[in-house]
């Protein structure tokens, strides 16, 4: 069929159609995609924490290996390769919490022994992989470490910090780990803890905090006084998360400060529930918040009444977002940097991917959208038998080109690519497009190049 007469004599109408052609969406964008990169431990991972300076990612739980290489509770990763670190501060038990101060890592677990040297539950080492004199010595396991600018807080099923009598709570030295006066008394830990100016934010199992009812939710001064703020969960609490004035919570509850809440709640600064109330069918154990996305893990299968085995992401206004990559079992952390969101638990795959214990896992959404510039005209005509296509493209890590048949074939480079092909005589159509980390594609570009 000979090309009309119009277009042959009108080039610029081709160009406007080349042009709506390129404008148009590509194929559907990914929701998430599996770091395969990052190894696999034979354990569960029970926290997660990154040192985005120096792109460390650090886990912590009851594994012994980690990618096939012994690590005891606790092992370090490169946040950009996934390739485990020489750095090894095995335990000889469980590891529940990791806190990050600067160069020091902060440790608190079920254990006797830390990189090689006698601790119990509690310790910390450097970057470098030398064990810090800090050595508080509860006579229990520590759930969470909190690190200020001043002092270190810890709380767990302890009774006896450092010589001293500690139900449940205690503040110690940054130094030596001797222990201080902060001493708000349980019976039971908090299982999370979060700080805001001078008061802590409690919560866990507890009923009672310095023999004043609290369930579940409690705030402390930094001196150890209970504060009239009482938002009283009816079941227990697993997760606090501050963003700005208001107080997120995760749990097992499903009424908080009297209003129904189903495992998850935001709670104003005098402890009342706020409109957002996302509804999960089981227990949310941790949730963390980047921009408007709130990335939640538990032992649910449902959000707001949609299929969510594990893990979600929630909008601000407490919508359900499209990100779903589907844990097999429970999740226990989540920490998210630099578009990955990190993964701890107790799952064997995500999304039918094998990935024991912990995952990274691409949200396409934390990362910007790639864009692609071709250079020179979309349609051309010539004599010769081959092409050379290039041009730029931002927020990609590669450029792939195809013809009319076939599949994507790789560009040389990326920030400034080229394609070389050969040409058939008659017309041959392109398509370009550019990727990032994540598979999310650019707009599609189009090139008509016409062999004589």
């Amino acid at each position: 069929m000979k090309p009309s007469p119009i277009a042959h004599r009108c080039p610029s109408l081709i160009l406007l159609v080349l042009a709506l052609l390129g404008s148009g969406k590509g194929e559907a964008a990914p929701l998430y995609k599996v770091r395969a990169e990052f190894p696999q431990t034979n354990g569960k991972v029970n926290c997660i924490a990154i040192d985005e300076t120096h792109g460390i990612v650090y886990i912590g739980g009851f594994f012994t290996e980690v990618g096939g290489v012994p690590r005891g509770g606790i092992a370090a990763l490169d946040a950009k390769t996934g390739a485990l670190l020489p750095w090894d501060a095995s335990t000889d038990g469980i590891v529940f919490t990791i806190a990050l101060d600067g160069d020091y890592i902060y440790v608190g677990g079920l254990f006797t022994q830390f990189g090689g040297l006698s601790r119990n539950n509690a310790a910390a080492i450097d970057r470098i992989n030398v064990v810090l004199p800090w050595a508080p010595e509860p006579d229990g396991y520590v759930r969470v470490i909190k690190v200020t600018s001043s002092v270190i807080y810890l709380s767990g099923d302890f009774l006896i910090v450092g010589g001293e009598n500690r139900t449940y709570f205690a503040d110690v030295e940054k130094e030596g780990g001797s222990v201080l006066n902060w001493a708000p008394e349980g019976p039971g830990e908090a299982r999370a803890m979060a700080i805001s100016g001078s008061n802590l934010y409690l919560g866990g199992p507890f009923t009672t905090i310095n023999n004043t009812t609290r369930n579940r939710l409690a705030a402390v001064s930094n001196a150890g006084n209970l504060l009239s703020w009482n938002p009283d969960a009816d079941a227990p609490v697993s997760d606090l998360y501050f963003d700005r004035n208001a107080l997120y919570v995760a749990g097992s509850f499903t009424q908080v400060g009297g209003a129904p809440r189903q495992r998850l709640a935001l709670l104003n600064p005098s402890g009342v529930p706020l409109p957002w109330a996302p509804q999960a069918d089981a227990t949310v154990k941790h949730l963390t918040k980047t921009g408007n996305r709130i990335y939640a893990g538990g032992n649910f299968t449902e959000i707001n009444g949609q299929p969510r085995p594990g893990l979600a992401a929630i909008d601000a206004d407490g919508s359900l977002l499209a990100w779903n990559p589907a844990a097999e079992s429970l999740v226990e952390a989540i920490a998210v940097s630099d578009g990955t969101v990190y993964v701890g638990g107790d799952f064997d795959t995500i999304d039918g991917v094998p990935r024991k214990g912990f995952a990274a896992i691409y949200d396409p959404a934390l990362l910007p959208k790639p864009i692609l510039s071709l250079k020179g005209k979309r349609f051309q005509r010539t004599s010769r038998s081959s092409v050379l296509l290039h041009g730029s493209s931002k927020n990609a890590n590669r450029v792939e080109v195809k013809g009319r048949k076939g599949p994507f074939r790789p560009a040389k480079g990326a920030a400034n690519w080229s394609f070389r092909s050969r040409l058939k005589p008659g017309r041959s159509r392109f398509t370009i497009r550019a990727l990032n980390v994540a598979d999310a594609t650019s707009a599609p570009t189009r090139a008509i190049i016409v062999r004589k």
